[in-house]
């Protein structure tokens, strides 16, 4: 079956990075109304030509694909005292806030940090749906809430307290001191990364085939 090229771009946006059933595909169909938008095609049957053509594709990549390679950095990085997500939130912002919400409480002492995990990486929907192209490049997110281990040498964490004249500009080498350890992360793990040293920019990943399997219905 033909597909127009802008509903292909489309499709190709929501399934090629592998994060959406498809079951979502559909209903994101659905939700755009898309069936209105190219009342010459056929929305729900190009959904599913398109995904199967991608499930087709995935027993000739060669592994470990730069997803997997992404995983095992975030792995990494979980390993280390971090949260990770793929394709979480709509902008920087949300990804953000919901980053801070997968972190695990403890018990702490009454003004001390009271989570498991330090520091945060990921990137959010807008930026996953460039994974369709190939090469392509992934910008991520990162922040620290606390001066974790592999961090602390770097770090004084008096002046990170409220009050404190000089907290913000602590606060920015704690960001400066996390983006050069996922960067070392990053590379370790054979990827492509480059960030230009600001606490408050993105880790940039390039010239990446993403090549993440698509997901089983329910997962």
């Amino acid at each position: 079956m033909e597909i127009s090229d802008s509903l292909l771009q489309q499709l190709n946006h929501w399934i090629l990075p592998g994060f959406m059933t498809l079951d979502e595909v559909h209903e994101a169909v659905d939700d755009n109304e898309l069936e209105d938008a190219y009342p010459n095609d056929d929305p729900h049957a190009a959904a599913e030509q398109v995904w199967e053509e991608r499930k087709a594709q995935e027993s000739e990549w060669e592994h470990p694909t730069d997803y997997d390679r992404v995983k095992a950095a975030f792995d990494d990085m979980e390993g280390q005292g971090l949260v990770t997500g793929m394709s979480l939130g709509f902008d920087v912002s949300d990804c953000n806030e919901l980053l801070g919400e997968e972190r695990t409480p403890i018990d702490a002492p009454e003004g001390e940090y009271p989570y498991r995990e330090w520091a945060s990486c990921g990137f959010h929907m807008q930026d996953a749906e460039g994974l369709a192209y190939e090469p392509t490049e992934l910008y991520l997110v990162f922040g620290a809430w606390a001066p974790g281990p592999p961090i602390a040498g770097e770090v004084d964490a008096e002046k990170l307290r409220k009050g404190h004249p000089e907290r913000k500009d602590e606060w920015a080498r704690m960001d400066a001191a996390l983006g050069r350890f996922l960067v070392d992360i990053l590379k370790r793990h054979d990827l492509e990364a480059e960030w230009d040293g600001d606490p408050r920019g993105r880790i940039q990943l390039l010239n990446l085939t993403w090549c993440k399997p698509l997901p089983t219905e329910g997962a």
